[in-house]
């Protein structure tokens, strides 16, 4: 007898679902796992969601990785080289997490760096919206951009200091000026989680750890989030990225490999199953809101790469991220490429170690349970 055509759509669902699973349970081959230090500008800042992800969900230890995790201090009030750059520079960390600032200062300073993997490729920040507002102002996030910037003309909006560069660039890219057509009021990281709580503002410009915050409050509305790179002025680009020294490069290449395999497979996980990225996060945050993470996730999936490959080109992007009031490098001259495994990524998709028998099983137990949950489905009926 023929399966109907319903059995055999369940049947290939079922099969996505499981490929989708195992490829991330899978075990790697039999292997001495290598310790990785790892060095993360500050603890549990979901800008590093693929990072995050890929500790979580135990994918770093799946390609052979042994992390551990090194929190960068403070730079210190006296000035001089700020902590992470000589934590990597002197083989105290194997790699580094870094912020455009971070790792265009390094470049421009001619640092023995090696960029690996791309970690967010847009801009981390949302504009969020009082719902009373919005509502009065006929405004929704199924307007076109243009529309929804508009609509905010002579609106309250508050921002991060660190944010006004972007908050300009996102008004002027759709004819506004930020001084004549909205009102600005600066926002200290006190007062962000909190940002509407006298009603004063009518819209605030936020990233994490305050527009998770925010954003999940139920009189609030996320009108505009750049994460989605719908306004290109502020998108494609290496927002955040991981760096190793090149003496650890060259030294312990198959180290990198599989970490750049680990976050390649993260990102992978962030696009096909976000409750699966909820549970990692929270395994590695558990004293974050579940909600909060969960609405975090669907805001920051969209700056989330495909693959972590990383290019020389889009690294003069990313001098647009550099803060107002911080010198940013003067990278003229410099071979940019050099500083840059490019083909690091599309590397660690041929280096997969996975034993040959695990494929076979995989597909062999594929099979049988696809082949009785068809006969099940038949017998029912």
């Amino acid at each position: 007898m023929v399966p109907s055509r319903a059995s055999l759509l369940f049947a290939v669902r079922l099969l996505v679902r499981l490929v989708v699973l195992v490829a991330v349970l899978a075990p790697t081959s039999a292997q001495a796992r290598e310790r990785l230090k790892v060095l993360v500008p500050d603890k549990e800042n979901l800008q590093y969601l693929t990072f995050w992800v890929a500790k979580g969900s135990g994918a770093f230890e799946r390609q052979g990785i042994d992390l551990e995790l090194m929190i960068a201090a403070p730079p210190s009030k006296a000035g001089g080289s700020p902590p992470i750059d000589g934590m990597l520079e002197s083989g105290e960390a194997d790699a580094a997490v870094l912020t455009p600032p971070a790792y265009l200062r390094m470049i421009g300073a001619k640092a023995p760096i090696v960029i690996v993997a791309n970690l967010f490729k847009n801009e981390p920040y949302a504009l969020v919206v009082r719902r009373e507002v919005a509502e009065s102002r006929k405004l929704t996030p199924a307007l076109p951009l243009h529309d929804r910037v508009a609509g905010l003309k002579g609106a309250s909006i508050g921002y991060p200091p660190a944010a006004f560069a972007r908050l300009r660039a996102l008004l002027a890219s759709q004819g506004l000026e930020i001084d004549k057509d909205v009102k600005g009021t600066v926002l200290l990281a006190r007062d962000q989680n909190n940002a509407f709580k006298d009603k004063t503002l009518d819209a605030a410009f936020l990233a994490t750890p305050a527009l998770e915050k925010v954003a999940s409050l139920g009189d609030t509305v996320v009108m505009i989030n750049l994460a989605q790179g719908e306004a290109p002025e502020l998108a494609i680009r290496q927002t955040h990225v991981l760096a190793v020294s090149r003496r650890t490069f060259e030294s312990r290449h198959d180290a990198i490999l599989g970490a750049v395999r680990a976050l390649a497979e993260a990102e992978t996980l962030i696009h096909s199953a976000q409750p699966a990225v909820v549970e990692a996060l929270a395994s590695v945050m558990p004293g974050r809101d579940r909600h909060e993470l969960e609405t975090i996730v669907a805001l920051y999936e969209p700056a989330v790469p495909v693959t972590p490959e990383v290019r020389a080109a889009d690294i003069p992007r990313a001098m647009a991220l550099v803060p107002e009031g911080v010198s940013a490098p003067d990278l003229a001259g410099t071979d940019l490429a050099s500083f840059v495994a490019a083909d690091l990524a599309a590397a660690s998709k041929s280096a997969d170690n996975r034993p040959r028998w695990v494929g076979i099983g995989i597909g062999l137990f594929l099979f049988v349970v696809i082949l009785l949950v068809v006969r099940r489905r038949r017998a029912a009926r």
